[in-house]
């Protein structure tokens, strides 16, 4: 069961109050997908994941903490992610959450925007979907080279996905043939792995869930 409640916070950035809806609780059953896009019911509260300032446009899970680099809110490649009109509204919110920590922290900007991605699915808005991936790939390129251990090869994994899903098959491939020579790679990561290998040679690029790998 998922459920919601209405929460005054005060924003870090800009110390105004606003009222927001946010996550209580919520289940997963089921399997995530490659790019571990959870499962239902958790899959579709992504609308309360971020919480957007009205004043300032500060976007954070909780407007209330300071989280990466705040003087990028009033800068003008923040502004424009904020109010692109050709990307769904919820989309804009993780793209421009996404340029606090790219240059500090490139994995929470590198999943920023892979959820951007996933809202650009949902909207059935491929092309789009394939640009926030191609952003998503910058960040998590950003964090190689990837430690041999189950941290490091999930990140890695994950960018294959990234980059198979936005048609960057050779890539893809090149990643997925690094992570496979790991030590680490083993059990389920392996089983990833390999079905990447495989649909990266199928040119496929749909998505596809992890209990995929294990039939």
């Amino acid at each position: 069961m998922t459920t919601f409640f209405r929460q005054d916070v005060t924003c870090a950035n800009c110390r105004k109050s606003s009222t927001h809806q946010a996550l209580g609780s919520t289940n997963a059953f089921g399997s995530p997908d490659l790019d571990l896009r959870p499962p239902e019911m958790q899959r579709s509260t992504m609308s309360a994941w971020l919480q957007l300032c009205p004043h300032c446009g500060y976007t954070s899970s909780d407007l209330s903490r300071s989280v990466g680099d705040l003087a990028v809110v009033s800068g003008v490649e923040y502004r424009a992610a904020l109010n692109d009109q050709g990307f769904p509204e919820l989309a804009r919110r993780f793209l421009a959450h996404a340029l606090l920590s790219v240059s500090s922290e490139p994995a929470i900007a590198a999943h920023a925007r892979l959820r951007a991605a996933w809202v650009c699915d949902d909207s059935r808005q491929t092309e789009l979907a394939s640009q926030c991936r191609r952003l998503a790939a910058e960040c998590f390129t950003a964090l190689k080279p990837f430690e041999d251990s189950q941290q490091g090869i999930t990140h890695g994994a994950v960018l294959v996905d990234v980059l198979r899903r936005s048609g960057e098959f050779e890539r893809a491939a090149v990643e997925c043939d690094v992570l496979l020579a790991f030590r680490q790679a083993a059990g389920i990561l392996r089983q990833v792995l390999e079905y990447q290998r495989r649909l990266v040679s199928d040119r496929d690029a749909i998505v596809h869930k992890v209990e995929e790998c294990t039939r």
